[in-house]
């Protein structure tokens, strides 16, 4: 008989708890052939990323340190928290979403556990070492020389490749350019980021190469949310227990009713993760529809027709329901995130003006010759809300000059650094005649450039207040 897979543990560890190191097979076919495709737009999309550029800024940038977030054309500060939370939760519940009808897509096709440590670190160990089952021996047999050698030359090349992976992703939190011009540099010119990098290397030379499947069955919380997000009518990998039971050569099955089960356990040797997929949906597949291709390989062998393991759902497809009250509850709740995140984005203005009345004596009395005037001070917020240096001059507006209202101010124009903050003062004189009742209303424009472009950033109301007569 067969060895079966425990049922009360993980395929991962032993009955003393130990790991059990798995050495998926190798697998060719449709899936594989699809994911590769997608797995290399999507290596070549996280190492050109960087190096995009979005209304001139870099198309996604994290730069924690000095607290200013690029993402996708959106150019987000420390204080626009409530915009990064909308733009945080976008991802959160467009991933439900998916998941409720696609199942766990994301793991199989787009996570970067699965991407780096099957595209690249399982390939390479492939090429040095050689198939499962040679690796298998390898790992198990004595320390030759010949083993000595493999497992050098194996770890130089993923600590190579964890170092560039590991300057890619610094590239989304300092940016490509500095990135590129730190590696010119002595590393005692940038000592933190040089320890940044280091740390980073270590952590995902660890992962790829040692940890893998591990960190999906243990440590990733996807896999025991996916519980939640699921149910009967989402898409996963399935087995067909009505066409493949009872397996041929099994103890239930008679020569006139076996199914096309031939038990031959190709699923379970490619699985990364190692389950039986024939147990039904486990928090452990990922999937990575590797043992759909092993199955219809077999399946073309023993000329039964493909499909035994397959995408689909666990009500028959013509019951499937696409939205189903915890899709459209996914699909509502990501539906009004979004129009939150597109409204703010849509009122935000690149210059944030808060205007206030100085905390003094409301108005003074000028005596002039012309009459009197009466002069108003207010304390003005401005925040250049961009990555670009911004000039910004404040005017009043075509109604407040015909009152005969004249604005002073220290400076005709104040210059913003990117994601500066400045208060500056400004006291705005009218006749006191102009005032009803002790009070006139009048507006001020602020007028700004910024890359050579000239545009009207803000215009706010003020409350001119004097003497009541």
């Amino acid at each position: 008989m067969k060895e079966q897979l425990p049922e009360d543990r993980l395929a991962t560890t032993s009955e003393r708890g130990d790991r059990v190191f798995l050495y998926p097979a190798r697998v060719s076919g449709i899936w594989h052939n699809r994911r590769r495709i997608v797995h290399f737009l999507l290596m070549l999309f996280f190492v050109g990323l960087p190096w995009m550029k979005i209304n001139g800024s870099q198309a996604l940038l994290l730069d924690v340190v000095h607290r200013k977030f690029s993402i996708f054309g959106l150019q987000f500060w420390a204080h626009d928290a409530p915009m990064l939370i909308l733009v945080l939760a976008t991802f959160v519940f467009g991933v439900a979403f998916i998941t409720s009808n696609l199942g766990r897509v994301w793991c199989g096709w787009t996570c970067p556990q699965t991407v780096y440590t099957e595209s690249i670190y399982a390939w390479i160990e492939t090429l040095i070492e050689g198939d499962s089952v040679v690796r298998r021996r390898l790992d198990e047999g004595p320390w030759t020389g010949d083993k000595i050698f493999k497992k050098i030359f194996k770890w130089s090349i993923f600590s190579v490749i964890s170092w560039v992976i590991a300057h890619c992703f610094l590239a989304y939190f300092v940016g490509a350019e500095q990135v590129l011009q730190m590696i010119q540099q002595s590393p005692s010119q940038n000592p933190g980021t040089f320890r940044a990098v280091f740390v980073f290397t270590g952590i995902i030379l660890f992962d790829f190469g040692w940890f893998r499947e591990q960190f999906c069955v243990i440590m990733c919380p996807y896999g025991r949310l996916q519980a939640v997000m699921m149910d009967e009518h989402s898409l996963a990998v399935l087995y067909n227990k009505d066409r493949g039971e009872p397996r041929r050569g099994s103890e239930q099955a008679s020569p006139t009713q076996e199914g096309d089960c031939v038990d031959c356990g190709r699923c379970v040797a490619v699985c990364p993760t190692g389950i039986d997929i024939r147990r039904g949906v486990q928090m452990e597949c990922i999937a990575c529809t590797r043992c759909i291709d092993a199955c219809d390989e077999v399946m073309v062998k023993v000329k039964k027709p493909e499909g035994l393991i397959a995408y689909g759902s666990e009500v028959p497809s013509k019951e499937r329901i696409l939205f189903r009250p915890r899709t459209l509850i996914y699909f509502g709740v990501l539906i009004a995130v979004m129009a939150g995140l597109t409204t703010l984005i849509m009122t935000r203005s690149h210059l944030d003006v808060a205007l206030m009345r100085a905390q003094e004596t409301p108005y003074h009395v000028l005596k002039t010759e012309a009459g009197d005037r009466i002069l108003n001070h207010f304390k003005v917020d401005l925040r250049n809300q961009t990555f670009a240096a911004m000039t910004v001059e404040p005017k009043l507006t075509e109604e407040a000059l015909t009152l005969g209202a004249s604005l002073t101010q220290a400076a005709s124009k104040i210059d913003l650094a990117p994601g500066e903050k400045r208060v500056i003062d400004l006291f705005v004189q009218t006749p006191q005649g102009t005032l009803t009742r002790g009070h006139v209303h009048a507006s001020l424009e602020f007028a700004a450039s910024s890359s050579g472009k000239k545009f009207l950033a803000k215009k706010i109301g003020m409350e001119l207040i004097g003497p009541f007569k």
